[in-house]
């Protein structure tokens, strides 16, 4: 069963701006990763900022990239992206590399 759970965990995409801090937090340009999943840079770009969803095969394509990603990505350091990326890594805390980050805290009077 835990075959199925993988699987399923691999289809699902993260928010657009959690995508991009994940791709951030593991070193990969927008160039390199269109180039793996046979799109334009311009394509990652608009995933990224929520202008469009990728569908059919480029949007499975994308969830089991964006996991394995996940899996191997260092920890940004500072500012949004570490908040994305600690996120991120809460939603599916049992991804490599995910589980040592510390749960982002509401700020005071927000």
């Amino acid at each position: 069963m835990s075959g199925l759970i993988d699987e399923l965990r691999e289809r699902r995409l993260p928010p657009p701006a959690d995508a991009r801090a994940i791709r951030l937090a593991a070193g990969v340009s927008q160039e390199r990763l269109a180039a793996e999943l046979g799109v334009h840079r311009v394509t990652v770009y608009r995933w990224e900022f929520g202008q469009r969803l990728p569908r059919g095969p480029q949007r499975e394509a994308y969830a089991k990239l964006l996991s394995a990603l996940r899996r191997v990505a260092r920890r940004p350091t500072g500012g949004h992206a570490n908040r994305r990326f600690a996120r991120a890594a809460e939603a599916d805390p049992t991804l490599t590399g995910a589980a040592d980050v510390a749960p982002v805290q509401p700020r005071q009077g927000s």
